[in-house]
């Protein structure tokens, strides 16, 4: 069962946090901590809004928010459709807890959230150049790019390689791995949840599981027993969808 609130006052806040646009969007973030609310207790719920999202923060950083607010989109979520089974930061291998766990049909799911930097991608993608990427680990992926590289150089174009992040999944895997029970709970499974960008993004993150060498293949660059907890990775947009959301029309 999940624990109940403690009785309190409501929180009166002023937003002052940039990345929250006095749109649809900040109403529907309002409806998302109403909703996650109902689990809190009082400490829980300052913590979240003063603390993670920084909602009366004129200065926070970016990177933070993004990923407080990919974690609270997540999280209730699941406190909006398993409410009697949802537990917010759940210390199911204590001494650390899991962003947030929920009971559906007699089975219990573990979830944690995370949410990469991609300002470096970013910069790389928005310089002008040509990018070239790869899926997955290609074991002569470096000598190709040299040589392409050679080629766009004597065309008078400037050909570079894309930011690789599957050492960031692997790290996310591993820090999932320390925090879930042992995966042989037949009534549990143990959840990550990934916050990607745009549509080409996700088929990189998707390449860094299951292109070559990738972490969740028998030929993985990693060993796998570092992050053997980890039963199922859920890939998402929602860093797309937080991100800069004062330049989307929807």
């Amino acid at each position: 069962m999940s624990k109940l609130p403690e009785v309190r006052e409501p929180l009166s806040v002023t937003v002052c946090n940039p990345y929250i646009p006095p749109n649809d969007y900040r109403e529907e973030m309002v409806k998302a901590l109403e909703c996650i609310g109902q689990h809190l207790t009082k400490s829980e719920f300052e913590d979240l809004v003063l603390k993670k999202l920084r909602l009366e923060d004129s200065m926070p950083s970016e990177t933070q928010y993004l990923q407080a607010a990919v974690e609270l989109t997540v999280c209730a979520h699941y406190a909006r459709f398993f409410p009697e089974g949802f537990v917010y930061e759940d210390k199911v291998a204590p001494p650390r807890d899991v962003d947030c766990s929920f009971q559906n049909e007699g089975f219990k799911f573990n979830v944690e959230v995370k949410c990469a930097d991609f300002t470096m991608k970013q910069k790389i993608d928005e310089s002008g150049a040509f990018i070239m990427r790869a899926v997955g680990r290609m074991p002569d992926y470096n000598d190709a790019a040299a040589k392409l590289q050679e080629t766009f150089a004597s065309g008078g174009n400037e050909l570079v390689k894309g930011l690789h992040m599957d050492n960031k999944l692997k790290a996310y895997l591993m820090d999932a791995h320390d925090k879930f029970p042992d995966p042989t709970r037949q009534d549990e499974y143990n959840v990550l949840v990934v916050g990607c960008d745009d549509q080409n993004d996700f088929m990189q993150w998707e390449g860094y599981l299951t292109g070559a060498h990738g972490l969740f293949t028998e030929q993985s660059y990693a060993p796998t027993d570092d992050y053997a907890n980890v039963d199922m990775v859920v890939l998402t947009n929602l860093y797309h969808r937080h991100k800069e959301v004062e330049k989307k029309t929807s």
